[in-house]
């Protein structure tokens, strides 16, 4: 779904993903539009770079914030686990967007699910 964003304004953005089967080394990749900047990569930002849901099965043994994308690390993820969370990020410019979709996938498969 498009959304609005002017230049240098806070966008709350959401993200959302689900096991089909339990995964070991299960790695989430959620891509950032080159038109975005993460907050958390803006030096001077407050306020938190990114949220989860209370349900700690769904917080990330590590993450990283590249320019291009969030990557999510799970050690173990259980079948039908549905985790939601909160990004935040800048527009380099004004207009419509619509941000690509997210890739899960095992570590060490080459399967992408």
């Amino acid at each position: 779904m498009p959304q609005e964003g002017e230049i240098g304004q806070k966008l709350e953005l959401k993200g959302q993903f689900k096991a089909l089967k339990e995964a070991q080394n299960m790695v989430v990749e959620f891509s950032i539009p080159s038109y975005l900047k993460l907050a958390a990569s803006v030096q001077g930002e407050d306020g938190p770079s990114m949220q989860f849901t209370q349900d700690w099965e769904c917080y990330p043994d590590s993450y990283e914030f590249r320019f291009d994308r969030i990557v999510l690390r799970y050690a173990l993820l259980r079948a039908g686990k549905q985790c939601d969370f909160t990004f935040y990020a800048l527009p380099s410019f004004e207009g419509q967007f619509v941000l690509p979709s997210s890739k899960l996938y095992e570590e060490n498969a080459t399967e992408v699910w």
